[in-house]
């Protein structure tokens, strides 16, 4: 979402990291999907979100650090 302001609020995203192969998301809200973006900005995974639940599966992505935005929040995660 280009406009911060249009994004679905978002109250207690919540995650465990380190993360391996999946990582699951709580508190999403009324979000309609979570994206992966790399420290670069580069969008690298996304799943859609229902009844405020994601799992996204990011066992192809080399170990780092990941930002996941879901709606008007954004966390930062390690993949290992």
């Amino acid at each position: 979402i280009d406009n911060p302001a249009l994004a679905p609020a978002v109250e207690n995203l919540q995650l465990q990291t380190p993360v391996s192969s999946q990582m699951t998301i709580s508190g999403c809200g009324d979000a309609a999907q979570a994206i992966v973006y790399a420290l670069d900005g580069k969008q690298v995974a996304s799943a859609p979100v229902a009844n405020g639940v994601t799992t996204i599966y990011v066992d192809n992505l080399p170990a780092a650090v990941y930002v996941v935005k879901v709606g008007n929040k954004s966390l930062k995660f390690v993949k290992k």
